[in-house]
């Protein structure tokens, strides 16, 4: 691997605390860099303690050029280890950051239950957001802490205790799904999937503003631009004359 100074560069991660059997979601990370777009690197994990916190047990997800770190340690293991997160941009460049995370012990009540996430489908129009329940249980009664563990590649999502807002980017219709857990204080659920399907609304074409400047008595030709969101074929149509002279339309 061959390494660069000044191609991109690793914000820091704080060091992080968590208890026995508990997970870690969500941790940002992201980068100052001359590169215009960063969802393209791809990430690498080290622990030096593999054995409490496994490689194979970090996982990462990239929206708007952050990328979320989740990560869990091994079922009743308890310590300390250093993380290493490196980098690798097509070229091969590279840029590494290290941070801790303890795994604070806990005492193993016997016979808890893990609690159960559910996953669901859900359906609505394009350019509208909707609002998601969560939903989870636990055949002890404990209370659930809800945590995301991936992000829509198409849209945004914001978690509030059980509940959450999802908001599509503009003009976009299609699939498109995130996961989530729950912990009950003790022990993590399954990862469960919230597929969302976004219907197809019908976009009116758009007509580009232009500014022209012509001389007196002198006419001057204007190219009439637009777009049409859903990519259909439009054509331009004179609606108002103007004050002080007169248009002609020709294809």
């Amino acid at each position: 691997m061959i390494t660069k100074n000044n191609v991109f560069e690793l914000a820091p991660i704080p060091d992080q605390t968590t208890t026995e059997d508990t997970g870690i979601y969500s941790i940002p990370l992201t980068l100052t860099t001359i590169e215009t777009t960063w969802c393209h690197l791809d990430l690498y994990f080290e622990s030096s303690e593999p054995s409490l916190i496994s490689p194979e047990n970090i996982s990462y997800t990239c929206l708007s050029d952050t990328f979320y770190i989740s990560l869990s340690p091994t079922t009743d293991m308890n310590g300390v280890a250093e993380i290493t997160i490196t980098a690798m941009d097509p070229e091969n460049y590279t840029s590494s950051i290290s941070f801790e995370i303890t795994v604070l012990p806990v005492n193993d009540q016997p016979n808890n239950a893990p609690p159960v996430a559910n996953g669901s489908n859900n359906v609505f129009d394009e350019d509208k957001y909707i609002y998601i329940k969560l939903f989870a249980t636990d055949a002890d009664n404990d209370n659930l802490t809800y945590h995301l563990v991936t992000h829509p590649i198409h849209g945004t999502i914001t978690l509030s205790d059980d509940t959450v807002l999802y908001i599509p980017n503009p003009d976009y219709n299609g699939p498109d799904s995130f996961t989530y857990n729950v912990n009950d204080g003790i022990s993590d659920s399954n990862t469960a999937t919230i597929m969302l399907t976004v219907y197809p609304v019908y976009d009116i074409p758009k007509a580009n503003l232009q500014f022209v400047n012509t001389t007196e008595n002198m006419p001057v030709n204007i190219t009439l631009t637009g777009y049409s969101p859903d990519n259909k074929p439009y054509t331009f149509q004179i609606k108002k004359q103007p004050t002080y002279g007169i248009l002609s339309q020709s294809t």
